[in-house]
């Protein structure tokens, strides 16, 4: 991939008589190839975590703004499917947050939320995989072998690529069972601003998810928490396999590879540690596989998840203020009433 990152200047100067607004260089001149990044970073391979970290930065924060209580990432669609699915109720109107989405009157191409469901996974493809992806791939076997960063950049850009793309491809198109021959999303491995391809059938969606997540869990296997729960790992990339393979209908593969997680994780079943701590301590909980760190750094404030959703936030959180969003009754009928949650 080939962009142009822009370097702006800035000229100070100081006269002996007056200061102009000349000396202020307001249009940028300088400008960096992204092929030299690439070969910049490829000579310190710790330097391309930046990639990375901002694909996981995209999970939870919005891609654009940090300040846009509509877009917060691809937490967003995992909300906003929630309350257009039923499984979410919105039964105030305070603020008005999310709620078109709950009444499904959000739904034209033009409009917000069709944008905010595809904009986030293809900037993590283009601008937090695809880079990583390209700049390692010239590395031979032998080499990839041999350097452990690599593998560790390599398995994550796959897994983000494969999970991004799951995601956009039920969102736009029917379940891979129903059709496969369907157009599903564009499959975008180069530079999209000089190659925009069109969309591809679900079928071919679904096989380079499919040898995304097959590269990633080949470097990740027997690697464990090695970047800690806060990045992808073995057990995540196996558990969002398990899942791709389950749409796909490929029953025994999901099993084998939900086993595996099973078998080296475990269950948490001590109440001490789930509900009445607030579900919170990423590193503590043995169960948790993936989560996102959330402190007074990385948090945005009103405009993240909790914020909507924990009604205990008062001061904090749009939920703690009454304009709350709650299960529904039909789902909360479904629960095992021994269920710890």
């Amino acid at each position: 991939m080939k962009k142009l990152i822009y370097i702006a200047t800035i000229a100070l100067g100081v006269l002996a008589t007056s200061c102009a607004e000349d000396f202020l260089e307001t249009t940028p001149t300088g400008t960096i190839d992204s092929e030299v990044v690439n070969e910049i970073m490829a000579a310190d391979l710790e330097q391309m975590q930046a990639y990375i970290s901002a694909g996981y930065d995209e999970v939870y924060c919005s891609w654009n703004t940090a300040t846009n209580g509509n877009d917060i990432g691809m937490i967003t669609e995992m909300l906003v499917s929630d309350l257009m699915g039923g499984d979410f109720a919105k039964p105030v109107d305070n603020y008005g947050w999310y709620v078109y989405d709950y009444q499904c009157d959000y739904r034209m191409a033009h409009w917000l939320r069709a944008y905010s469901f595809w904009a986030p996974f293809y900037y993590t493809i283009t601008n937090c995989a695809n880079p990583v992806i390209a700049a390692l791939s010239t590395l031979s076997e032998s080499e990839l072998a041999a350097n452990e960063t690599a593998q560790s950049l390599l398995y994550q850009a796959y897994a983000l690529r494969a999970l991004s793309l799951f995601k956009v491809v039920n969102y736009f198109q029917h379940p891979y069972q129903k059709d496969p021959e369907a157009l599903g999303v564009p499959i975008i491995m180069d530079d999209p601003t000089k190659n925009v391809p069109g969309r591809a059938p679900v079928k071919d969606v679904y096989a380079q998810i499919i040898a995304d997540l097959d590269a990633a869990y080949q470097l990740a296997e027997g690697k464990g928490f090695e970047n800690g729960k806060a990045a992808l790992s073995e057990y995540s990339i196996a558990m969002i396999y398990a899942n791709v393979l389950l749409f796909t209908g490929d029953y025994e593969n999901a099993a084998k590879y939900a086993e595996e997680v099973m078998k080296a994780i475990g269950f948490e079943n001590d109440p001490s540690t789930l509900i009445y701590n607030g579900f919170n301590d990423l590193a503590g909980m043995k169960d948790i596989i993936w989560g996102y760190d959330v402190t007074n750094e990385t948090g945005n404030g009103y405009f993240m998840f909790m914020s909507y959703i924990c009604p205990f936030m008062t001061g904090a959180g749009y939920a703690g203020l009454g304009d709350v969003i709650l299960i529904d009754e039909n789902l909360h009928k479904k629960i095992n009433a021994n269920d710890i949650r």
